[in-house]
């Protein structure tokens, strides 16, 4: 199956392209308005040419060993229907169809997004943790004070002995907001209002803690001086082969804006990412986008504003089941 896009100023035009293109015979796997126009997205079949009758049984097999069988029902055209309703920008959503093509023979849609999935994202990534302190990073009101007092949570109820440390000293209440979390778990907590600080209480506590978690203040990535405080601080630690930074992005974020931010953060080299406020989202494109950027190892989700209720880990078959959920509110 031959796959080609086509961009232009009305569907008329596009249609004419396409025939133009692939001809008469071409089917449209998807259609979406983009600005300054409308995008199709076609396929065609390669031609069926058939088995010379009178040409020696050696013949006949080379000929039919260049066949190409079509599977009895190709659920490509239904992964279209799915990122559109997802809202996929058109060329994350070309990427993705694209990478279907070459699994179209998949019994269903499920096989086929998770075939998909496991094509284009990396989902064996080690849980955050292990030896390297978490720093997690991201936008202002993202969600990682309580990512990390649902890390911490976690990693309490399994055993493991855990530091919290915070430099988010500036924003009215953020101190006093993971307080109060990690009073509640019994974990030790500690403010440090600069890089030094940090270190000198991360490096006072290496080797005694099974788990070091690092809350920062909010970042502004489309704002250098903050980025280059961001930098400081990472650098203040070693640097990124000496820690866990993963990136927080709210699962409803806007998938222009996902793009934009992932992108800063992945030219930082950050490549790890968790998405929150999955019970808030109806459209998941951000998240498909914000992964594909890069690409980021998707780690896992949040989805409830409780703390008890953790993160969710992820694999291409857990994510392909919540990307074909209904969408919440939908009876």
């Amino acid at each position: 199956m031959r796959l080609k896009s086509f961009h232009a100023a009305n569907m008329a035009e596009a249609m004419t392209a396409v025939r133009a293109e692939l001809g008469e015979d071409a089917i449209i796997v998807s259609m979406r308005d983009e600005e300054g126009g409308v995008r199709i997205t076609a396929a065609i079949e390669p031609a069926f040419e058939p088995i010379d009758r009178e040409a020696d049984d050696t013949q006949a097999k080379l000929n039919l060993s260049s066949f190409h069988l079509l599977p009895e029902v190709d659920h490509t055209e239904a992964l279209a229907d799915l990122l559109y309703r997802h809202s996929v920008p058109a060329r994350m959503a070309d990427e993705m169809i694209g990478a279907a093509i070459h699994h179209s023979a998949a019994p269903d849609l499920k096989s086929l997004l998770v075939d998909v999935l496991a094509q284009l994202l990396p989902f064996d990534a080690a849980a955050p943790g292990g030896d390297k302190p978490v720093m997690l990073v991201g936008p202002p009101g993202v969600g990682k004070t309580l990512t990390t007092a649902k890390l911490a949570a976690q990693a309490h109820m399994d055993g493991r002995r855990v530091m919290v440390f915070t430099t988010d000293t500036v924003r009215a209440g953020g101190v006093e907001q993971l307080e109060a979390f990690t009073k509640v778990l019994g974990v030790p907590m500690a403010a440090a209002e600069t890089g030094g600080a940090l270190r000198d209480g991360v490096d006072a506590v290496r080797g005694e803690m099974d788990l070091i978690l690092i809350d920062t203040a909010g970042f502004n990535p489309f704002h250098m001086p903050d980025i280059a405080e961001l930098v400081t601080l990472i650098k203040s630690l070693g640097g990124l082969n000496a820690i866990d930074a993963v990136l927080v992005l709210p699962a409803g974020v806007d998938a222009a804006e996902a793009a934009d931010i992932a992108g800063v953060y992945q030219k930082l080299g950050i490549k790890r990412l968790i998405m929150t406020r999955l019970d808030c989202a109806r459209r998941l494109g951000g998240v498909i986008t914000a992964c594909l950027t890069g690409p980021f190892q998707l780690l896992a989700l949040s989805q409830s504003s409780r703390v008890a209720d953790g993160l969710s880990p992820l694999s291409p078959e857990s994510f392909a089941d919540i990307l074909l959920s209904p969408p919440k509110g939908a009876s």
